[in-house]
Parts: structure tokens; sequence; C-alpha cells
């Protein structure tokens, strides 16, 4: 979907675009839920280090200060949304 599509659609309509996006290794990622068992939180970035099935991941959270690992957690692709990241020119 190229950018003229997406902007005339509804706002829920580009949510459900991106949240149907194929997630794949490396992606970078958000929690959609709290995980409490697990201590994560909503909004939580991690990113996908495994695949185990169609909609199952492997998702690695880091200390940003530490950079050590928190938590890897086997979570399903509904509990994710994909995060995008653009460059800007400086």
């Amino acid at each position: 979907m190229d950018f003229r599509q997406w902007s005339r659609k509804s706002k829920a309509d580009n949510l459900l675009y991106f949240m149907n996006t194929r997630l794949k290794i490396l992606d970078v990622v958000a929690l959609l839920n709290d995980l409490t068992p697990r201590k994560l939180s909503k909004g939580q970035v991690g990113t996908i280090v495994d695949q185990l099935d169609e909609n199952i991941f492997e998702v690695e959270f880091i200390d940003t200060k530490t950079g050590s690992t928190i938590a890897v957690e086997t979570i399903n692709s509904k509990d994710l949304i994909l995060l995008h990241f653009e460059l800007e020119k400086a």
C-alpha cells in the first residue's frame, strides 16, 4: 500500500492494515496488552528473534540502560503490533 492509498483510508483501516502486516524475525514490535505474569507492560518494545508457528513468535525485551535482556517470551501475533521507523534527513 503506498502513501496515497494509506492517507485516504480511515484511522481504523490504517490500524488494521498495520496490525495485519506479516511479522518476521528481527521486526521491532510493541505489546498490545500487559503480560502481568511476565511483568511486561502494554507498549513494551521488543525484537522478534524466532518464529515458532505462523502466529507465534519469540520476542526479546532489552533493558536499554544496561543492554541486558529483560525477558525472552513466546507471544501470539494478536498481542503484538509492528513498529515502523522512518529515517529523517538531517
